[in-house]
Parts: C-alpha cells; sequence; structure tokens
C-alpha cells in the first residue's frame, strides 16, 4: 500500500498530467525511470508509466534524486527562476530537465474542475476569489519588506538612505585628496629644506 504522501500527492499530479497531452507526450519518453523528491523531511519515490503519468516508484532504485530546501518550495511555485538553483539534482539529467519543463509549464485548469461540482458561474467567482487570495502572500510580503525598509531608514535612522552613504563616500574622496596633496606638500616642503 502507498504512503500517505503519494497517496495525496500522485493523484494529484496525474490529475494534471490527465489535461495535458504534451506533458505525458515529454514524460512517457522516460518510461520506466523512477525518482525521488525530498522536501520539508519528507521523500517521495515516484516513477513514470508507459503513458507518461506518475506511480509509485516501490522498490525501484531512482535514477534522479531532487532536494527541495522547504524555504524553496513556495518560490518555484510563484515561478522565481532563483529558487530552481536552491534545488540540488543528481542522477539522470534529461529526465530532471523534462521534469523542470513540465513543472513550469503545467497549470491547473481550476475553474474546469470547479464548474464539475458547482456549475460554470459559481466555478468562475470561485476561481476568481482563489486567485485573488493567492496573490495575499506575494502583496503582503512586498508590503512588509517596503514598510521595513522605510521605518529602517527613516523611522529609526539605524540604516543611513543612498542621499547619505552618496554623501559620505564624496566626503571621504575629498579627505583622501586632501591628504594626498598635504603629503605632497610636506615632501616639497622637505625637499627644500634639504637644499637648503
Amino acid at each position: 500500500m502507498p504512503a500517505a504522501p503519494d497517496r495525496l500527492v500522485l493523484p494529484a499530479l496525474n490529475h494534471l498530467l490527465a489535461q495535458a497531452d504534451w506533458a505525458r507526450l515529454r514524460l512517457g519518453a522516460h518510461a520506466g525511470k523512477s525518482f525521488s523528491v525530498q522536501m520539508a523531511g519528507v521523500t517521495l519515490g515516484m516513477a513514470i508509466d508507459a503513458q507518461g503519468l506518475f506511480e509509485p516508484a516501490r522498490d525501484r532504485e531512482p535514477v534522479l534524486r531532487l532536494q527541495v530546501p522547504a524555504s524553496a518550495a513556495l518560490a518555484l511555485r510563484a515561478g522565481r527562476a532563483d529558487a530552481r538553483r536552491q534545488v540540488v539534482v543528481s542522477g539522470d539529467a534529461a529526465l530532471a530537465a523534462d521534469l523542470a519543463y513540465v513543472a513550469a509549464h503545467l497549470d491547473w485548469d481550476a475553474e474546469a474542475d470547479l464548474a464539475r461540482l458547482f456549475g460554470d458561474i459559481a466555478a468562475r467567482r470561485i476561481a476568481r476569489t482563489l486567485e485573488s487570495l493567492g496573490r495575499v502572500p506575494a502583496q503582503a510580503a512586498s508590503s512588509l519588506t517596503r514598510s521595513a525598509a522605510r521605518f529602517v531608514v527613516s523611522e529609526r535612522a539605524i540604516a543611513p538612505d543612498r542621499a547619505q552613504v552618496d554623501g559620505w563616500a564624496a566626503a571621504v574622496d575629498r579627505t583622501r585628496d586632501d591628504v594626498e596633496r598635504l603629503a605632497a606638500r610636506i615632501s616639497r616642503i622637505e625637499a627644500g629644506l634639504r637644499k637648503g
């Protein structure tokens, strides 16, 4: 019997793949291969069947191992390219490339699935609500970042603003130039004293 993550994750992924012939065709080229994904302390072993769908890997040795840090999981779903660099990949490079491509381009048609349950109009409203709720964390993070930056720079003056840094750098440059001119003048005076 598959482990709990298998029972939850595989049907959901296969549901998405069932709606995307192009993805099943691409993954079907790797039929029989197995891979593992380790994320948040859970390792999920999967294999690809002849139809390009996922099945439990059972006792098959993975040809590809993916280690996804918890910090990168949500960023990957959001499509941030920098998150992909955090994933540790070892094994079959062609399979890794095709899985990455499918993951980046496979979309869930939530509205179509909801329409089967609630009808077209309700599905559209639910999908729009879910979409707007999905933007809330990103908007909150952006707002929090802006607020924190204003607090650090303006309210508490913990960090200097750009104009202060530029002014300080210019003052350092002027001081360096003044010291160099003074050193040159002292050298000239010393040279004159030695001659005279």
